[in-house]
């Protein structure tokens, strides 16, 4: 059962036990997308995330 599946069962029985599930499925797809974004690393970015050396650009060192 996926969330949407979840989702529509609860809307059709109102059982609380539905919508925990659905609740449940709904909180890991959250935790996975967030996960995959997390998990992302730019190997020529600073400890900042940034890209390049601006600061000569603009006045800085």
């Amino acid at each position: 059962m996926d969330e949407r599946e979840a989702w529509n069962c609860f809307l059709h029985s109102g059982r609380v036990e539905d919508y925990l599930i659905y609740s449940q499925l709904h909180r890991q797809a959250e935790e996975a997308v967030s996960g995959q974004w997390e998990s992302v690393e730019v190997p020529d970015a600073d400890q900042n995330g940034r890209l390049g050396d601006w600061g000569a650009e603009y006045g800085g060192k």
